[in-house]
């Protein structure tokens, strides 16, 4: 408390001492001691009752100031001291302190003075008041603003040297005390000053040699469980010998030791130093120390923190370099086995064409039945092994990202028909009922990759027959959910055969591989079907997976989700269907499936549907109706019933008159179609052929009543049908047969329309799709021979663009014609709308095929799309050349393998002048095409140079020449996989090639 002397209306008062309970703060003057006396007893009266005293006169006093007035009056006469007078110093009910004065004179009392004194100690109070406050106030700003830069340097660096820095400093200036040091442990309990702030006149702690054995010897204990210690006078404390030494060191006199632990293990301490002299350490500094050493725990576990992931960014990196190094490894691993296996593919390709080829040419010849079973033996391995070369490439390519998904409009019945059509011939064979089920409510017109889904159910079905020997297979397709945009349909294949056990099934859908062993050397197959059909699925986003028992039948099933066509047109109808609305229909078939197959769309029809599972039910079916004047208008029989066959059956009902209201479909195998010309003498109206299609049956229940349905439904049974657009019938003579030839190679549009001519036809020739779509605005073609691969407007484009003109009356037929051999492509030009497929090199057997077959489809109404004739490629033959003497060398000539000239001489049909021109042209076309090349390969323009090497390899197979045409092909596999490496030497040897071609192509004969 400070203390000034009080002005009054007494005399000028002294101040003997200034009080404050319970401990005298200061003393200002020099008091005798019974001075003191006098005012510690006023102090004591004041204390006790909180009011402010004046007496007057002590030696009269009679008040119980003093134990006995007798002894307080000689006091005060010895003294000198005849007044007193005292007042609280007080906030509110609050003692603070008291104040006394004493006088040696005898003053009058004035209350006045008094109430004036008792005011100021009321000020006084207050004042005393707001400066603790203020105080206060301070030191929290203080400690806020440390901990805030504590805070943000720990933010900020996260470096635990600046943190213990900082934290020292920070301490030190706050404390106002003699030194602050962090001192840190080792492990065996020694230590070190690891940071300190000392003022300048005070023994430095960091960087000596501390022992401090008290810890050693095990006083760390004390520190587990945070234990602060707080000395204020080290000459009044009785401390250990080693740690009264070690302070003395560095003339402490008191501190303040806060234990900073980490993970619950003392890391350090804190330690503030008071050396001038001894210090009471406040309750405020005491927690600011000990919010200081958390702030330093903070710091460490983030240095710690820091430091681990650090480590895992490093040992992370490193192992990022080890897996991009193994990824890289890898892709260049599986490249090198994709093109390995498309290599090889077509290489093996090659041969197996000319096995396959020359297996149906010898089919056609007169063979004995046991020649005609070797020989049908060697088609069907060489079918087997060319769809083994197409699964691995698949596979590949799959397992490599290339398989790109198409977006294309389909019909659903259409493909999961089509689909049953392929596999007929093979279900039939072993007697195997095959059927497709598309239930009521399932959108058909959908948009997406159809050609993947025929293949993944293709793969299926062929399992289910290859594993199925009595029974049916059945494919199923039902609606799973829909919203206004999309349709989640869940599709199946079910069959009747050896089935799986539930323990063996995890081993589907994986690689070359196969429930059992066993059943691959029975059964056959390499078990990539199934893994095909997975990725597939997968890739277009469905599930897919299988329920099975042993010896109960397999069911495999797939979900995929397809966009609904935004705008559908409707057709117009195959058939006037109105016409079968209200009729009445019997199915007599012995097998529950195909009569679903016929009631669904039949009921769709408005028929009126009942069934029989027997010739016996049937026929007292029929009595019965006649009996109730309700007789079946139309009866659709099965040729294999339980209790009789179909013939059999035919015959009694045309044999009853009751029955001959009745009109007779008999229904088939596929491979029963020769008996359809005598089913009219049976009483039969037309013939339907399984597995049944709805745009069969619907035509043969309107032959059934007089209605002329399309000939080629019976006449073909074998057939594609697609019953949304018909073709009116044409009389087309060959000659008169309107063809376009839509080709960019020079080379081969001469091949090609030399092949016409001498199979008796006439073509235009155009040099891409743009060409082709303006001359077909002025002329009405027939048939479209279309390259797939052209500058400016390429086959398939042209193709969308052509369809999209065309309406329901017009079709023009498109037969693609690529060097792209693959299942894929073939499925790739009929989804855009082509017809039909031919491949390059360009045969003229198959040309007239293809050609004949689709001018008698042209002749009858027809769908386009009726036959589909699998693609087979003709790859040049190599022979040995003769040097060139005016007439193409022959086979016996010795000279280099360059061009097989008898190839070229059956291309050119026996015409050597036209085969010499064709060589020039060939020459002439790609010295500048050569160029091209060159400079795309410079600029790195991959695509520039795929398309000439593909259009090189196709001109060098149409004439023959192999090693051309071998260099291309590589040379386009690599432009496609964007490789430069050996693009220069390529090129190099195909125009040298070119050069020897052109030495042999001007060395002819003048004439020629």
């Amino acid at each position: 408390m400070r203390v000034a002397k009080v002005r009054c209306s007494l005399q000028p008062l002294r101040c003997v001492d200034a009080h404050s309970l319970p401990t005298i703060v200061s003393q200002q003057n020099a008091l005798s001691q019974d001075e003191r006396a006098v005012c510690q007893q006023l102090s004591d009266r004041i204390w006790a009752s909180g009011e402010s005293v004046w007496i007057v006169d002590l030696a009269g006093d009679r008040s119980d100031l003093w134990e006995s007035g007798a002894a307080g009056g000689t006091i005060a006469t010895e003294a000198g001291i005849h007044g007193v007078c005292g007042f609280p110093v007080q906030h509110h009910q609050e003692l603070l302190g008291i104040m006394t004065f004493v006088s040696r004179q005898i003053e009058t009392f004035e209350a006045e003075t008094l109430s004036l004194l008792t005011a100021i100690g009321r000020q006084i109070g207050q004042f005393i008041k707001w400066k603790h406050a203020e105080e206060g106030l301070k030191r929290q700003n203080q400690r806020v603003r440390l901990f805030a830069q504590m805070i943000l340097q720990i933010r900020q660096s996260l470096d635990l040297d600046d943190i213990l820095h900082t934290t020292v400093a920070e301490a030190q200036q706050f404390l106002q005390a003699d030194r602050v040091l962090i001192y840190r442990f080792n492990p065996d309990w020694s230590g070190n000053v690891a940071v300190e702030s000392v003022r300048p006149n005070w023994t430095p702690a960091l960087g000596t040699n501390i022992q401090d054995t008290c810890f050693m010897n095990g006083r760390w204990q004390e520190l587990q469980d945070g234990r602060i210690t707080a000395i204020h006078d080290l000459e009044k404390l009785d401390l250990s010998p080693c740690y009264k030494a070690l302070l003395a060191q560095f003339q402490v006199k008191a501190n303040l030791v806060v234990p900073i632990l980490s993970g619950g293990q003392p890391w350090g301490l804190l330690i503030a130093h008071q050396c001038a002299s001894a210090r009471i350490w406040q309750e405020f500094e005491v927690d600011l120390l000990k919010q200081l050493a958390d702030q330093v725990v903070l710091g460490l576990d983030q240095a710690r923190l820091l430091a681990q992931e650090k480590e895992q960014r490093e040992l992370l990196a490193e192992q990022n370099v080890h897996l991009e190094t193994a990824r890289e490894a890898a892709e260049s691993a599986s490249q090198m086995k994709s093109t390995f296996l498309a290599t090889m593919s077509h290489e093996i390709r090659t041969p197996m064409n000319a096995v396959v080829g020359m297996t149906s040419l010898l089919l056609e010849t007169d063979l004995n039945h046991e020649q005609r079973d070797f020989v049908e033996t060697i088609r069907i391995g060489s079918d087997s092994l060319l769809a083994l070369i197409n699964n691995v490439l698949d596979f590949s390519k799959i397992e490599v990202g290339e398989i790109d998904l198409e977006e294309v409009d389909f019909d659903l019945t259409v493909s999961l028909e089509e689909v049953a059509d392929l596999m007929a011939a093979s279900a039939h064979i072993k007697n195997l009922e095959l059927a497709t089920l598309i239930y009521r409510g399932v959108p058909t017109s959908l948009r997406g990759d159809v050609s993947r889904l025929r293949q993944v159910l293709l793969n299926l079905v062929n399992n289910a027959i290859k594993f199925t020997s009595a029974g049916e297979v059945v494919i199923r397709a039902v609606l799973q959910s829909e919203t206004p945009t999309t349709a989640t349909i869940a599709f199946s294949v079910a069959d009747t055969g050896i089935g799986i056990a539930p323990d063996a099934q995890y081993k589907l859908f994986q690689p070359f591989s196969q429930v059992d062993a066993s059943t691959t050397r029975r059964y056959g197959g390499t078990g990539l079907g199934l893994a095909i059909s997975k990725q597939l699925v997968e890739l277009m986003g469905g599930t897919i997976g299988v329920e099975s028992n042993e010896g109960q039948g397999a069911k495999f099933w797939f979900t995929l989700t397809f966009t609904k066509q935004a705008v559908v047109t409707p057709a117009p109808p195959l058939l006037p269907q109105h016409k079968l609305s209200g009729l009445r229909l019997l199915i007599v078939n012995s097998h529950a499936t195909n009569r679903k197959s016929v009631s669904y769309p039949a009921s769709a029809w408005g028929m009126l549907v009942e069934e029989a599972d027997t010739a016996t039910v049937a026929l007292h079916m029929l009595y019965e109706s006649v009996a109730q004047a309700r007789p079946y208008h139309i009866a659709i029989v099965d040729m294999h019933l339980s209790d009789m066959d179909g013939e059999q059956l035919g015959r009694q009902i045309a044999a009853e008159p009751a029955l001959s209201q009745t009109k007779l479909i008999m229904m088939t195998a596929v491979n029963q179609h020769r008996l359809s010309h005598r089913l009219p003498n049976l009483g039969f109206a037309a013939h339907l052929v399984k597995p049944m299609r709805q745009a069969r049956l619907l035509s043969c229940l309107l032959a059934a009543i007089d209605f002329q349905p399309s000939p080629s439904i019976a006449a073909n049974p074998g057939m594609t049908d697609h019953p949304t657009k018909m073709l009116p019938p044409i009389t087309i003579s060959k000659g008169k047969l309107k063809l376009l030839l839509v080709e960019d190679n020079a080379v081969n549009q001469k091949v090609v329309l030399k092949q016409l001519q001498s199979l008796g036809y006439e073509a235009d020739a155009v040099g891409n799709g743009k060409e082709a779509l303006e001359l077909m605005a002025r002329i009405q073609y027939h048939i479209v021979l279309m390259d797939c691969q052209m500058p400016v407007l390429d086959g398939y484009e042209t193709t969308r663009s052509l369809r999209h003109l065309e309406d329901a009356q017009t079709h023009t037929i498109i037969i693609a014609m690529t060097a792209n051999a693959m299942q894929s492509d073939r499925d790739k030009c009929l989804s855009v709308g082509m017809d039909d497929y031919l491949s390059k090199p360009i045969r003229k057997s198959d040309l007239a095929e293809k050609l004949l077959h689709w001018s008698r489809v042209l002749q009858a109404p027809v769908t386009p799309t009726d036959v589909s004739v699998a693609p087979r490629e003709i790859p040049p033959r190599s022979s040995n050349l003769d040097r060139d003497t005016g007439t193409l060398p022959t086979p016996a000539s010795p000279q280099p393998t360059l061009i097989d000239w008898v190839y070229l001489r059956n291309v050119a049909e026996g015409d050597e002048e036209f085969a010499w021109e064709l060589l020039r042209l060939f020459v002439q076309d790609h010295q500048t095409t050569v160029e091209t090349a060159r400079q795309a390969i410079v600029t790195a323009n991959f695509p520039t140079l795929a398309a000439v090497a593909h259009q090189i390899k196709g001109a060098s197979a149409n004439l023959g020449i192999k090693p051309i045409y071998e260099l291309a092909s590589t040379l386009e596999t690599e432009s496609i996989q964007q490789q430069l490496a050996n693009t220069d030497a390529l090129l190099s040897q195909i125009a040298s090639k070119l050069d020897q071609i052109q030495t042999i192509a001007y060395q002819a004969p003048a004439n020629q």
